[in-house]
C-alpha cells in the first residue's frame, strides 16, 4: 500500500497553481485513514506553497502531525529544493521521526547548502529511531558547503546495507574522501554506490580516486559497487588499490567516461579483476582506451570464473573495428555469460560486421540475453 503526495506547482490558465491551505487540510483528512500505510513519497517545492507563509506554517504542522501517527511505513521518499528547508519542514520532518519500521529512506534535494545544524537537523531527527533501516538513498544535487556532516547523518544508521550517494553537480567537492574514510567503520555495508557527475572541475581534478579504493577495501562486507564519474575532466589517476576494494565483490560498475584511461590504468583493472573470484556481473565504460588496452581487456575477461553479466561500452574509444572484432572473438570463450550488452556506436556502421560480431558471440552455449548498440 503506497501513496506519492505531490504538493509542487502545476501550470493553470498560464499561471501558477499554488497549494493552498485547503487543499492541504483536505490531505491531511485523506491521510487520517492510512493508518496501514507502507509506502510514502512527498515531493515539496517552494513554488508549490501557497504565499501566505501564516497558512502553510499551520497547514505543514498538521500534515506533520497526521504523518507522525503513520507509524507503519517502511519506504520513504522526501524530495525538495533548498528553499523548501526552511523551518515549517524541519518541523514536518521532526514529525517523521515516528517511521521506526522504516527499511528504506530516500531523501532528494536540490541546490542544498550544507552549513550547520540548521540543514543538518531535518536529516538526522529522521534517522534516529532508523533501527531497522538498511538502505539508505542520498540524493543531493549540487551540494555545497560543509558535506562531511553527512558522516554525522550515515553514522545514525547502524544497521544499513545498502548506501547511496549522489553529489552529481556540486559545487564544493571538499572532504568526499574523508567522508569515505570515516565511513569504513560501516563494516556491514555490502552495497555502495557513489555518483559524482559533472562536479565543479577545479575540485574532481583534486579527487583522489585511488584513495577511495584504499579506504574501500575496509569495508569488509562490501559485494556491490558502483561509481560514476561521468561528464568530469578526472586525469592522471591511480587504480593500483582497486583490487583490494572489490576482493569480495560480486558486482562492479564502472563509468569512468570522463578519465583518461591508458595502458597502465587497464593493468591495474586487469590485476584487480583477476585477483576477484567471486565477480558475477561486470559494467565497464571507458574514454580513450586504445586496441592494446581493449586487448588486455578481453583477455582479461577470459580469466573471470564465474562472469555471467557483461556490460561494455566502448564509445569514445581509440579502438579500430578489427579491434573490435577481436574483443567479441575474445567474449566468445566467456563461457559463464549469461547476459551481454554492447554499446559499439559509431564503430560498426555496416550490417555486414553486425552479423559477423553476432556470429562470434552466439558461439556461447548458455548466452540468453544479447544487445547489441551500433547505429543510431
Amino acid at each position: 500500500m503506497g501513496i506519492i503526495i505531490h504538493i509542487q506547482a502545476k501550470p493553470y490558465q498560464n499561471c501558477v497553481r499554488y497549494v493552498s491551505s485547503e487543499d492541504l487540510q483536505n490531505l491531511i483528512s485523506s491521510l487520517t485513514n492510512c493508518s496501514r500505510l507502507q509506502k510514502l513519497e512527498l515531493i515539496f517545492q517552494t513554488s508549490g506553497l501557497s504565499k501566505n507563509c501564516d497558512q502553510n506554517s499551520k497547514s505543514l504542522q498538521g500534515l506533520g502531525k497526521v504523518l507522525g501517527q503513520l507509524n507503519k511505513i517502511s519506504n520513504l521518499t522526501l524530495k525538495m529544493d533548498s528553499q523548501s528547508l526552511d523551518q515549517n519542514l524541519m518541523s514536518l520532518s521532526l514529525c517523521i521521526e515516528n517511521f521506526v519500521n522504516l527499511t528504506e529512506l530516500n531523501l532528494i534535494c536540490y541546490n542544498l547548502y550544507f552549513d550547520g545544524e540548521y540543514h543538518f537537523l531535518p536529516f538526522c531527527s529522521l534517522l534516529q529511531n532508523c533501527k531497522y533501516l538498511q538502505t539508505l538513498n542520498l540524493g543531493l544535487y549540487g551540494i555545497s558547503g560543509k558535506i562531511t556532516l553527512l558522516e554525522q547523518v550515515i553514522l545514525k544508521c547502524p544497521n544499513i546495507k545498502n548506501l547511496i550517494l549522489d553529489l552529481s553537480y556540486s559545487s564544493s567537492f571538499e572532504g568526499i574522501t574523508q567522508l569515505c574514510l570515516s565511513l569504513s567503520k560501516q563494516t556491514q555495508i555490502s552495497a555502495f554506490t557513489l555518483k559524482l557527475e559533472d562536479v565543479s572541475e577545479s575540485d574532481i581534478c583534486n579527487f583522489n580516486i585511488n584513495a577511495l579504493f584504499s579506504d574501500l577495501s575496509k569495508w569488509s562486507s562490501l559485494r556491490y559497487l558502483a561509481l560514476n564519474f561521468s561528464n568530469n575532466k578526472v586525469q592522471d589517476q591511480d587504480f593500483s588499490n582497486l583490487g583490494s576494494a572489490i576482493t569480495n565483490c560480486t558486482t562492479l560498475e564502472l563509468d569512468l567516461s570522463s578519465t583518461d584511461f591508458d595502458e597502465e590504468n587497464m593493468i591495474q583493472l586487469k590485476n584487480a579483476l583477476e585477483n576477484n573470484c567471486l565477480l558475477l556481473t561486470l559494467s565497464l565504460k571507458f574514454k580513450n582506451v586504445n586496441s592494446l588496452g581493449f586487448s588486455i581487456l578481453a583477455t582479461t575477461l577470459e580469466s573471470i570464473p564465474h562472469l555471467s553479466n557483461l556490460t561494455l561500452d566502448v564509445r569514445c574509444n581509440d579502438i579500430s573495428p578489427l579491434g573490435v572484432f577481436n574483443l567479441c572473438s575474445n567474449l566468445s570463450k566467456c563461457n559463464k555469460l549469461f547476459f551481454i550488452m554492447l554499446n559499439l556506436k559509431y564503430f560498426i556502421e555496416e550490417e555486414e560486421d553486425y552479423k559477423k560480431i553476432l556470429a562470434r558471440i552466439h558461439k556461447l552455449k548458455r548466452l540468453a540475453q544479447l544487445e547489441v548498440i551500433y547505429q543510431e
